[in-house]
């Protein structure tokens, strides 16, 4: 059996009706970073086995079959671009990225609440905000074919706006929930 994900923070007098409140947030919060989680990772693990597959696929037609499959070298590089955005969404949904959080550590209460909260905003504006002006590149993107497969680029580079697109809206949950001091869990994936 495992325990709640959730913890319940420690109740103040002046907490329990903003908590009680707070439920029905909790909740959508919660369900958006799972819906976000579930399709993050059904790319990465297609895009990543379907690259791993394709790249083997390579290198047993060129050193056993003595051919070539043209294809084996684009495919991989059409999937790149949604495989790592994929995972730099999950990594930021199970909070297992990168992160230097030693300034803000040292802040005392409510500074490091609003401290926190000022970044998660900001990093939701910039992120936002490449996403629409990556957008531009499709529309250029898509006149251009691969050779060999003779795709729109534009289906490459579609990963990277998506992928900023879902990354803001993993912030905007996380800065929804520092600003509703809700009990956010550490990370979402425990080794279950």
């Amino acid at each position: 059996m495992h325990a709640s994900r959730m913890e319940r923070p420690e109740l103040t007098d002046t907490q329990p009706e903003i908590f009680a409140s707070s439920q029905p947030l909790l909740h959508i919060i919660t369900w958006i970073r799972k819906a976000l989680a579930t399709v993050m990772q059904a790319i990465c693990l297609v895009t990543g086995f379907s690259t791993a597959i394709t790249l083997m696929l390579g290198v047993v037609y060129r050193y056993i079959l003595q051919s070539s499959l043209a294809w084996s070298a684009e495919l991989p590089s059409i999937l790149f671009p949604w495989f790592v955005m994929s995972g730099a969404t999950l990594a930021a949904i199970t909070k297992q990225h990168l992160g230097i959080d030693y300034f803000v550590a040292k802040l005392k209460g409510g500074l490091r609440h609003w401290v926190s909260l000022g970044i998660h905003v900001l990093l939701v504006v910039v992120l936002t905000g490449v996403a629409v002006i990556s957008l531009d590149m499709l529309e250029i993107l898509s006149r251009q074919m691969t050779p060999v497969l003779y795709w729109p680029r534009s289906w490459a580079f579609a990963g990277v706006p998506i992928g900023l697109f879902a990354l803001a809206m993993a912030v905007l949950t996380e800065a929804a929930a520092i600003l509703f001091k809700l009990p956010m869990e550490k990370r979402t994936n425990k080794g279950d």
